[in-house]
């Protein structure tokens, strides 16, 4: 069913509008090429607001996972990993849609 759901239109907009949203560059790296949509949380899967979604290349996307693995809620690991504190003064009208 998940698997439907990224291969469907809605998924792909919605795709379309993180990478928009955030410059189409890997959040951690800044790099522009290989690019993933990383989920901080599964819980509103389907309906995912876009400051739930974070993009991330290949690498750092798979550096992720490996450092991690896969937990209920990433939110802190995430912000974490693409090094918040540095992240939000370059991003201040984003960031507030974040906690602190």
């Amino acid at each position: 069913m998940y698997k439907k759901y990224l291969n469907s239109d809605t998924w792909k907009l919605k795709r379309e509008e993180v990478f928009n949203i955030k410059w189409n560059k890997c959040e951690k790296c800044w790099v522009e090429e290989y690019l993933n949509i990383h989920h901080w949380s599964y819980n509103k899967k389907y309906k995912e607001p876009t400051h739930h979604l974070f993009v991330l290349c290949y690498i750092c996307h798979k550096e992720f996972h490996n450092k991690y693995k896969m937990w209920k809620s990433m939110i802190n690991k995430t912000l974490n990993f693409i090094h918040w504190k540095w992240w939000r003064k370059k991003n201040p009208v984003l960031s507030s849609q974040y906690p602190s």
